[in-house]
């Protein structure tokens, strides 16, 4: 207010009011605070500053979850094969997933069971078992190969039912697009009514020879046989006759043998491959020529049998279990029999510990081919004729303790089977 007074001094009159309001106006322009918006204004100027900051938080939270995606890891596996199931290949091809060392450290343990199958060559079954149960249930799948299929073939197909399998245990997860598609496969009610001229019969003639010798003895056998078998889901009959002949330097025998088998399964088809509880029955002749004179006074003999059997065939994730007990004797001696079982025990009782037991025992009533005469030192030590007595058993035990790294994808073939003997 000083400065527009001075201007009016300065020029007086009206021509100085003018001059002063306008030096008045043009510093309150240059000077003057802004004007405060009104309410409407701020609050819309709020509402587009929270949607902003909602936009960028929705592209976080998606950028969070594509990258969740794309690093999250599958279910560790673990493999178990009670016979050997191609484990080096399967390692590499399901190098996707982490595959551990012991069945405690793994989410998912594929249980792989081979069994001989009806057109002379195997059945496979896969079967998934979680560790923790409640997640998505997964059927058991099968496949048979025929004897002449190649290793590579088999391991193929092998593969592919695995994937199957863990394409539907991880369906709806973010895995879910990582599997291949595949046919359908046939259950055992199609393949059992398939156009055959043959009518599910095999015939397979076989022919064999085995060999062992040193500088101080040799030992050849020979074994030629035939199998007639009919094999579908709701029947099982198999014939099979064979011939055995050996030649060594201390010992030349032969013998001949046809039976026919009665075979009962308690537990349904379908769970062959995870479980069996089955009653045998044999009838036929049993047929035997000597070299020598055995201890009645016979060069050649034929006698009846029969024999009754019990097995169980246990196929689990915590390990496997094979046992057969059997009792057996001639039809025409009630007196000459044999009470014989065996087992093979393979169990992982926590983690890292496995304990594997195996082995044969029986009551022998049945030696009709022991020679009369008397067996010499030299028979005796290398086990070249049959020798007396009332008892037989053989065991083995194994106890492994595995500590340190779970992973067990790698495959490494360097330093592998370096020796003839290695398996």
């Amino acid at each position: 207010m000083a400065r527009v007074k001075e201007i009016v001094a300065a020029f007086g009159g009206r021509r100085g009011r003018v001059l002063a309001w306008l030096c008045a106006a043009s510093y309150w322009l240059a000077y003057a605070p802004p004007a405060r918006p009104s309410g409407n204004a701020r609050a819309a100027r709020e509402a587009r500053a929270a949607e902003k900051a909602r936009a960028a938080a929705k592209a976080r939270e998606a950028a969070k979850a594509r990258a969740e995606s794309r690093n999250a890891e599958g279910p560790a596996l673990f493999l178990s094969c009670p016979r050997e199931c191609f484990d080096d290949y399967l390692r590499q091809e399901l190098s996707y997933f982490d595959v551990t060392n012991d069945p405690y450290r793994a989410d998912l343990t594929i249980v792989v069971v081979r069994q001989p199958a009806g057109n002379g060559g195997e059945r496979f079954t896969v079967s998934l078992a979680p560790r923790v149960p409640g997640g998505p249930s997964v059927a058991p799948s099968s496949f048979a190969v025929t004897a002449d299929t190649p290793d590579g073939v088999a391991r193929k197909h092998l593969l592919q039912t695995i994937l199957r399998a863990l394409r539907t245990y991880l369906a709806e997860t973010p895995h879910e697009a990582a599997f291949e598609l595949a046919l359908p496969k046939r259950d055992g009610a199609v393949l059992s009514n398939l156009v055959d001229r043959w009518r599910y019969w095999v015939i397979a003639p076989e022919v064999s020879a085995a060999g062992d010798g040193g500088s101080g003895y040799y030992v050849v056998d020979m074994t030629g046989a035939i199998t007639i078998r009919r094999i579908t889901e709701p029947q099982k009959v198999r014939l099979r006759a064979s011939y055995g002949r050996r030649w060594s330097g201390y010992l030349l025998e032969d013998g001949t043998r046809i039976r026919g088998d009665v075979d009962v399964n308690v537990f349904p088809y379908t769970d062959n491959a995870a479980k069996q509880l089955r009653f045998a029955y044999q009838l036929g002749p049993w047929a035997n020529w000597y070299l020598e004179r055995n201890r009645a006074g016979l060069f050649h003999e034929v006698r009846g049998y029969h024999a009754l059997s019990l097995i169980a065939d246990l196929n689990q994730a915590w390990g496997s279990l094979q046992w057969i007990g059997q009792v057996n004797h001639f039809l025409d001696d009630s007196n000459r029999f044999r009470l014989s079982t065996g087992a093979v025990i393979s169990v992982r009782l926590f983690a890292g510990f496995a304990l594997s037991v195996e082995g044969e025992a029986a009551l022998v009533r049945d030696l009709i081919n022991l020679r009369r005469r008397r067996v010499t030192d030299r028979e005796l030590l290398l086990w070249t004729v049959e020798q007396p007595t009332n008892y037989r058993f053989e065991a083995q035990l194994v106890l492994t303790y595995t500590f340190g790294s779970k992973h067990d994808t790698i495959v490494n073939p360097r330093f592998a089977r370096v020796d003839l003997d290695e398996e």
